[in-house]
């Protein structure tokens, strides 16, 4: 999943179809998704012990152009035979 972030509270994030869910075995993880279709659209980390200071957006939510670009990619091992990785990226095979 390509994905960028910015500050949880620099932006208010607010929608009537808008639902939050964390796992009852990590409570610490929120994953926002739209409660129509459910499309993936936001998730956090440090929700439970308060330090969320960033929130991650889902790239492919973004209406129009968002001048995003990838810079690196995590898992890079485990793409698909069909994938062409750019040789100019970062890549890990794990997370970093």
């Amino acid at each position: 999943m390509a994905a960028t972030a910015f500050e949880t509270d620099a932006v208010d994030i607010d929608g009537a179809s808008l639902r939050w869910y964390s796992p009852d075995d990590d409570p610490n993880v929120a994953y926002g998704f739209c409660a129509i279709c459910g499309s993936s659209l936001f998730f956090r980390c440090g929700v439970a012990d308060g330090t969320n200071a960033s929130t991650s957006v889902c790239a492919g939510s973004i209406d129009g152009r968002s001048g995003l670009s990838t810079s690196e990619v995590w898992f890079a091992d485990s793409a698909a035979d069909h994938v062409r990785l750019d040789p100019g990226i970062t890549t890990f095979s794990g997370q970093p």
